[in-house]
């Protein structure tokens, strides 16, 4: 995974990303990760977006949010 990727959104399509990442890290509580190795690098960011899907795909079965969702799961 060594090629550079570029990615173009709009005002609004950044705002909608950056929320949601706001939202995962508040929501499984994350802290800063320090990974140095490419396939490192790769997988942390992959299962931070598998995260991400997952609270986004409860959401919409649920029609709720994801901290009432995670809530209601508690023992």
């Amino acid at each position: 995974m060594n090629s550079a990727v570029t990615i173009t959104l709009t005002p609004e399509e950044q705002a909608v990303l950056e929320e949601a990442w706001r939202t995962l890290k508040s929501g499984i509580r994350l802290r800063p990760v320090y990974h140095w190795t490419p396939h490192r690098i790769c997988a942390h960011v992959s299962l931070s977006v598998l995260a991400l899907l997952l609270e986004r795909v409860a959401e919409h079965r649920c029609g709720d949010t994801w901290r009432n969702i995670r809530d209601d799961l508690k023992w």
